[in-house]
């Protein structure tokens, strides 16, 4: 209930055409969690802004047998002085699986565009702030057992940084989503 205030739930029959992207993201991330069986995959749902990333990791949230808590990108400069240890008390008394929905994870690269004189645009990653977030990725899932469901409006982001995701594409919407 305290999670519904925070992000309004989407229910599964209010999701139109993205069946294959729920498949993959049951399959790769919340069916290992809740079976305890494999290897559950950090999970970046890519693709333009209001094709359905935020609706469809909201559908997630509000599923009860993995506990999923939206939290702005802020969280996670401080995740393991703050969050890590809640989350962490959180998961073991309850014996439930823990989940981060994250919106626009790129900004934990702190990544900025450069445009240079003949309008070519490349992408600046500050190298300290990459590191820092390839050792974060890694002590979530590794260490604390945590894991990422995360939306992503620009895929071309550092290469490093996408193996450490099963990466979903959400399409444009056809023009039968668009009506539904």
């Amino acid at each position: 209930e305290l999670l519904q205030e925070m992000i309004p739930f989407a229910r599964r029959e209010d999701i139109y055409g993205l069946d294959e992207q729920i498949n993959d993201i049951e399959t790769n991330l919340y069916n290992p969690l809740r079976k305890q069986k494999g290897e559950p995959m950090n999970t970046l749902l890519a693709g333009s802004p209001g094709v359905g990333k935020t609706f469809v990791g909201s559908y997630f949230a509000s599923q009860r047998d993995v506990l999923t808590v939206p939290l702005p990108i802020q969280f996670l400069d401080n995740f393991e002085h703050f969050s890590a240890p809640i989350l962490s008390r959180i998961k073991n008394a309850f014996d439930i699986p823990v989940v981060i929905l994250v919106e626009d994870i790129e900004g934990l690269l702190e990544a900025g565009i450069s445009v240079d004189s003949t309008g070519q645009m490349s992408q600046i990653i500050d190298p300290k702030a990459k590191s820092r977030a390839l050792s974060l990725l890694e002590r979530m899932q590794d260490t604390y057992k945590i894991y990422l469901l995360c939306s992503l409006n620009h895929p071309d982001v550092e290469a490093a940084f996408l193996r450490r995701f099963n990466t979903i594409y959400f399409p444009l919407p056809s023009p039968d989503q668009r009506r539904f």
